[in-house]
């Protein structure tokens, strides 16, 4: 550990715990276009090549993961707000 003093912005994303926040979001987007894609793809069979459909989970899992950490972080500053 540095004994340098953190940024404030630093200071800022760790009291928001954007760094968790971020990994449970990512997480819950890769399960939801993992199920989506197992559900509506996989199960069902289709004749259309299987990378499309894996380029669009990513998309999915992307977008999902970035929404879901928007809203925890946005949970988290309310609770900090709230201890103010």
């Amino acid at each position: 550990m540095s004994d340098s003093p953190r940024s404030p912005t630093a200071t800022f994303l760790a009291a928001l715990d954007v760094e968790r926040n971020a990994k449970r979001g990512f997480a819950l987007g890769g399960v939801l276009a993992l199920v989506v894609l197992v559900v509506f793809v996989f199960l069902p069979g289709t004749t259309r090549p299987a990378a499309l459909y894996l380029l669009l989970a990513v998309v999915l899992a992307t977008s999902a993961g970035a929404l879901a950490t928007v809203v925890l972080v946005l949970v988290s500053a309310y609770r900090l707000s709230r201890e103010v």
